[in-house]
């Protein structure tokens, strides 16, 4: 740490004796702080269908198939009598995926 604020001093001081200098380094920081300010304000090209994904997931109709997926999932594990290991991995993955997209509407609700 103690050397970095020496090297600032360096600098600083060197700036302060070579004015065109310190002028070219302050507009040089300007204009990259502009180029990260204008990248920031202009929405990304992945950011729209990303968006289109999130509200589709999150709407009612969403809700409706997890609330259904759920049971169905539930009620083919409790009655389901003996069924193999694939079917009972893919009841566990649909109830999985049901329940992310259920938390993932309920947790719109409450965050608005």
């Amino acid at each position: 740490m103690k050397r970095v604020n020496i090297y600032v001093n360096q600098i600083s001081q060197f700036l302060q004796s070579h004015r065109m200098l310190n002028f070219a380094f302050n507009l040089m920081v300007a204009f990259i702080a502009s180029i990260f300010i204008a990248s920031a304000a202009f929405a990304l090209p992945w950011e729209s269908p990303l968006q289109q994904v999130r509200q589709s997931i999150s709407g009612p109709v969403a809700m409706g198939i997890s609330i259904i997926a759920i049971v169905a999932a539930g009620a083919t594990l409790i009655w389901g009598g003996e069924i193999n290991g694939f079917a009972r991995t893919m009841v566990f993955i649909v109830l999985v995926v049901s329940v992310i997209v259920g938390a993932n509407s309920i947790i719109g609700i409450f965050a608005g």
